[in-house]
């Protein structure tokens, strides 16, 4: 894909009761990712490392994996990624071939009290998925702001 379009766009925001570096930890390193968002985790934190991650819901029926590469790293500040979903789930066939590249990027900006504002935005994705996106971010960040803030 040459680049993301702006139209589809998912874009969600929270604050956290932790500072920038607690919440960056929590979105880079393998061992707090799984603590909130994908079953297992592989990140190499570094621009051009690979991150896979596998989802597992048994009662949804849902096995997905998610393989992508990081695009920009900022300690602390900012993190960004392609993300490529492999889908399977008793809705869906599984999509393996031409599943869409979207970017994910997560912005951290620092608030007083030791807080952070997150800010995810999602680029570039299948319309069809917008709903599932719009709802599973929402939950993910939700889980974010409860391990951080924990």
């Amino acid at each position: 894909m040459s680049g993301w379009s702006s139209a589809a766009e998912i874009r969600k925001s929270v604050e956290v009761d932790a500072p920038p570096d607690v919440v960056f930890r929590a979105l880079t390193d393998e061992k707090e990712l799984v603590q909130w968002m994908p079953t297992e985790a592989k990140m190499d934190p570094r621009v051009g490392g690979v991150i896979r991650f596998k989802f597992h819901w048994e009662a949804r029926n849902v096995d997905t994996e998610v393989q992508g590469t990081v695009k920009e790293l900022v300690p602390g500040r900012k993190l960004s990624y392609t993300w490529v979903a492999v889908m399977r789930s008793d809705r869906e066939p599984a999509i393996t071939e031409g599943a869409p590249e979207a970017l994910v990027t997560w912005s951290l900006e620092e608030l007083p009290g030791r807080r952070t504002m997150v800010t995810l935005v999602q680029k570039g994705f299948d319309e069809r998925f917008r709903r599932d996106g719009e709802s599973g971010w929402e939950h993910f960040l939700g889980q974010l702001k409860k391990h951080c803030s924990g």
